[in-house]
């Protein structure tokens, strides 16, 4: 009757398993890096037999949502306004609200 759960937002900014885990740092995951990623220490989708089912579609979402704002929009943060912190729940998601700017770049 124990009700169990991992940390991962924890174990996702763990000093023992990433350089400076507060920093975005994308080319961590790229092939061919000095220091790869130990296996399970990071597991947005879970792992083993437990695996999200919709992983796949998830990160293909995600791909093709980011290439289309980064093909139609410069993305530019609103200068005067506090740096975002994330809240982590369920899902890590900012703590409050913050603003960017969308400039449509013409053809």
């Amino acid at each position: 009757g124990t009700l169990f759960s991992l940390y991962f937002h924890g174990l996702h900014h763990d000093a023992k398993y990433w350089d400076a885990p507060e920093e975005f740092r994308a080319r961590r995951f790229a092939p061919g890096q000095a220091r790869p990623v130990q296996p399970f220490a990071y597991v947005p989708f879970g792992g083993g037999p437990r695996l999200c089912i919709g992983m796949q579609f998830a990160l293909t979402e995600m791909q093709l949502v980011t290439l289309e704002l980064l093909r139609l929009f410069e993305i530019e943060w609103v200068a005067g306004q506090p740096p975002a912190t994330m809240q982590p729940l369920v899902t890590l998601r900012p703590k409050g609200d913050f603003r960017v700017r969308l400039r449509y770049l013409s053809s």
